[in-house]
C-alpha cells in the first residue's frame, strides 16, 4: 500500500471512527464492571497484568481458538465468570471507602504487584501444543473441558 492510500484508507478512517459515538461506546458485556466505560484504564491494566484479553476482544480470538482446539480433538469450556454481585459489591465499597478516606484513596495503601513476566518464543517452543492451547485459551478466560 502507497503512503497515500494509506493515508486515505487507514488514517483517514480511523480518525473518522474515532468520532463516532457507536464505535467508541464501551462495547464490554460486563456493565457490572467498575472499569466498564473507562477503555484506557481496562485495557492498560489487562496489559499490565497479563491474566487476559479485555472481555470486549475475546469473541474473534476465542471462536479462533475453539477451531484449533477441535483440529487437536480438545474441547474447551468458558471459565466460571466472577459473579456480578462480586463487582457490584466492590464499586460500592470502594465508593464507601474513598467516602471514608478522602482526601486519601483505599489504593494509596495497596502495593502494586509486578508486571506479569510474558514467557519467551525459546519458553514456549519448550511447550507441548496441549500446554499452549491452554495458555491461549487462558488469555481469553477460556480453559481445557476436564472429563
Amino acid at each position: 500500500m502507497e503512503k497515500e492510500n494509506y493515508y486515505k484508507e487507514v488514517t483517514l478512517v480511523n480518525k473518522k471512527l474515532s468520532q463516532d459515538s457507536k464505535v467508541t461506546a464501551c462495547p464490554c458485556q460486563r456493565k457490572g464492571c467498575e472499569w466498564h466505560g473507562n477503555c484506557k484504564a481496562c485495557v492498560s491494566q489487562h496489559t499490565y497484568m497479563g491474566s487476559h484479553v479485555p472481555v470486549c476482544q475475546q469473541l474473534t480470538s476465542k471462536n479462533i481458538i475453539r477451531a484449533i482446539a477441535s483440529k487437536m480433538g480438545i474441547e474447551l469450556k468458558d471459565k466460571p465468570e466472577t459473579p456480578p454481585e462480586y463487582r457490584y459489591y466492590s464499586k460500592e465499597k470502594y465508593e464507601r471507602d474513598c467516602a471514608a478516606m478522602a482526601p486519601e484513596k483505599p489504593e494509596d495503601k495497596v502495593n502494586i504487584p509486578p508486571k506479569k513476566i510474558h514467557l519467551s518464543v525459546e519458553d514456549l517452543m519448550n511447550k507441548s501444543m496441549e500446554e499452549l492451547l491452554a495458555d491461549l485459551a487462558a488469555t481469553v478466560e477460556m480453559e481445557i473441558k476436564k472429563d
